[in-house]
């Protein structure tokens, strides 16, 4: 079975169960706000991608003739939410912490100090107008809407300036996906080498940052101890 097969086969099977759909996004937006790296633009893609499927009868037939698919703007406006619902938690999550974010050993874990560098400056300098960046910066959105929380910048400012980038963006992708679904899936089929590369890439990306991670939690500590030691 071909990559482009799988992947349509393995969409095709829920493109005609919208209220699970509808419900799985929620759930994985939500999840994702808590730090699990699953980049938002894959359900994004593979949820639109159902939408098409469901629109398309005639080249993906329905289990049954009464069977209702996946509607796109009903879709449209759950991605909204869910994707806005999701940053709102990851800004919560940095108001909880607040500017000492960087000593939380979640936070260490899942944040390269690289990265909260990045934000932190970038939040500091820019203010409020740092939210929209973090928008279109898939790996820097969560260290940076989390310190969008910590350092202060109002919530009526955050959900304002997400709320707007999320309504230009999110339901255009929907909706562009699932009209033309076909194209996506020929190019997945024509570049497939290339893209399962990709996924390699990232996997064995995010294998790494783990890994580093958990070396500069311990040698972190491990100064502490000794500092400890020192001192006494």
């Amino acid at each position: 079975m071909s990559l482009t097969q799988w992947i349509t086969d393995s969409v095709q099977q829920y493109a005609y169960q919208p209220e699970m759909v509808y419900l799985l996004i929620i759930v994985i937006m939500l999840i994702t706000g808590f730090g699990v790296p699953i980049p938002e633009e894959v359900t994004i893609i593979t949820t639109s991608l159902m939408a098409y499927m469901a629109m398309n009868p005639d080249l993906y037939p329905p289990p049954t003739p009464d069977a209702r698919g996946v509607n796109v703007y009903i879709l449209m406006v759950v991605c909204f939410f869910a994707v806005f619902l999701s940053d709102l938690v990851v800004y919560g999550i940095g108001r909880r912490l607040g500017r000492n974010l960087n000593e939380n050993k979640w936070f260490q874990k899942i944040v390269e100090p690289k990265s909260f560098k990045k934000v932190k400056f970038w939040t500091q300098k820019y203010g409020a107008a740092a939210v929209g960046v973090f928008r279109f910066l898939p790996g820097l959105r969560f260290p940076g809407h989390i310190a969008c929380g910590a350092f202060g910048i109002p919530a009526w400012k955050f959900m304002t300036i997400d709320g707007v980038v999320i309504l230009l963006t999110i339901p255009t992708q929907v909706y562009l996906i699932a009209h033309y679904g076909e194209e996506i899936i020929n190019f997945i089929e024509k570049f497939r080498y290339i893209l399962a590369a990709i996924i390699i890439t990232v996997l064995v990306y995010l294998a790494i940052s783990v890994y580093r991670n958990h070396k500069y939690i311990k040698q972190k500590n491990l100064a502490r101890s000794a500092k400890k030691q020192a001192q006494v």
